[in-house]
């Protein structure tokens, strides 16, 4: 029988994404044009939230459905570290 990976805490990769006010989020989550501009416009105004090497490149992942938030999210892969984080709203 294989190990399992042991598993982080779930905030450690997580990115609270700020939405401004007149944007539709369902409709935006759904574009993924739309959306990796919306994400490149926020991480110029709040590079804080971000990590740094965010600036060499990330790739969108998909999307993961929360039935207990009954929200849609998305993932995204750093292109240097491979790592995958889960971009949540506020």
């Amino acid at each position: 029988m294989s190990s399992r990976k042991e598993r982080g805490i779930a905030g450690d990769k997580t990115i609270c994404l700020p939405i401004e006010e007149g944007v539709e989020y369902e409709d935006l989550v759904r574009s993924p044009k739309e959306y990796r501009a919306y994400l490149d416009k926020m991480r110029e105004k709040y590079p804080e939230i971000f990590p740094e090497v965010m600036e060499k490149g990330y790739k969108l992942q998909g999307l993961v459905n929360s039935k207990r938030q009954k929200l849609t999210t998305r993932r995204i892969r750093l292109k240097s570290n491979k790592e995958a984080y889960q971009i949540s709203t506020l």
